[in-house]
């Protein structure tokens, strides 16, 4: 699991968790009498879901950052005229 720090770190690691409670309490509606425990322990849930759920949050979370001022963006210029004009001002 990729590391994510402080309370997010504590939210994804519940994330198996919760998944499969969710998952017991809909079997259980539709008839079907699984243990979230059950669930979570044989559960398929491959590991390109979770690099990329963690992704998503981790750039939502960077962009909330942004946008309350306590981060910064790099910018590159790649475009040579672009860059050449950047240069002049």
């Amino acid at each position: 699991m990729t590391k994510v720090r402080g309370c997010q770190g504590k939210i994804a690691k519940k994330k198996p968790e919760r998944g499969a409670e969710v998952l017991a309490k809909m079997g259980s509606e539709l008839g079907y009498n699984f243990d979230h425990s059950e669930i979570k322990n044989t559960g398929y849930y491959p590991k390109a879901f979770e690099r990329l759920d963690t992704a998503a949050f981790m750039l939502r979370e960077k962009g909330l950052e942004v946008l309350e001022g306590k981060a910064n963006i790099g910018v590159v210029i790649r475009d040579e005229k672009l860059r050449r004009r950047h240069q002049k001002i």
